[in-house]
């Protein structure tokens, strides 16, 4: 785990499990609880239980499309964010309006860009990714969708942004001029930033935690 913040985490968690280990002996299951949710009132975790639902519910029909394509496909997560983000961009390249067939986004030149780039802000959510054309995600670098393309030849910046109003404003406003200050001025930017990600603290201590 390259990432000091959730190492650390893993390290507590392991010293806190051992510690129960000594006195109880080896449990029989393991319940572990996300601590973005214990502050959170009844009807926010409920909306939190309704959107994980809807979620699971997105990833079972792509894994099941995924399926039931010639030759099927693998239903990894990569896979299955592929297709949902597929789906959401109407099958089109944002960066270059190019057409994406979806016997391309497993077997052709597609990537799946984080737009604004996950080396400096740390978000590896939905909200900041979409599946565009390998050259364009080359050309687009490690920089916001705006520093990359409003002033690059061979792209066209107004349509692009006539691409993006088509999809959430969660991620509209990733390729705004001031997207990266935007960020950096967010509250929660901090907390992403140094990769204090509950969620992902907590998958990690799930599989670390099966061992037992």
């Amino acid at each position: 785990i390259p990432n000091p913040v959730v190492h650390l985490a893993l390290n507590q968690i392991r010293q806190a499990v051992n510690a129960v280990i000594k006195k109880y002996g080896l449990p029989e299951t393991i319940h572990i609880e996300l601590a973005r949710e214990l502050n959170k009132s009844a009807e926010a975790r409920e909306e939190i239980a309704k959107q994980n639902k809807e979620n699971k519910d997105e990833n079972d029909a792509a894994a099941k499309a995924l399926g039931e394509l010639n030759p099927p496909v693998k239903a990894d997560r990569l896979s299955i964010q592929k297709y949902r983000l597929w789906k959401e961009q109407r099958g089109t390249c944002l960066y270059t309006g190019e057409a994406i067939r979806l016997k391309d986004l497993y077997h052709g030149d597609v990537d799946v860009d984080h737009i604004l780039p996950r080396s400096i802000t740390f978000s590896d959510s939905m909200a900041n990714k979409v599946v565009c054309k390998r050259a364009a995600n080359a050309d687009k670098s490690n920089q916001s969708p705006y520093q990359a393309f409003s002033n690059r030849p061979g792209y066209d910046w107004d349509a692009i942004i006539r691409r993006v109003e088509k999809l959430s404003l969660g991620k509209q406003w990733r390729f705004e001029a001031d997207a990266m200050e935007r960020f950096e001025e967010d509250p929660e930017a901090f907390r992403a930033r140094y990769g204090i990600d509950n969620s992902y603290i907590a998958r990690l201590a799930r599989q670390y935690l099966a061992h037992l």
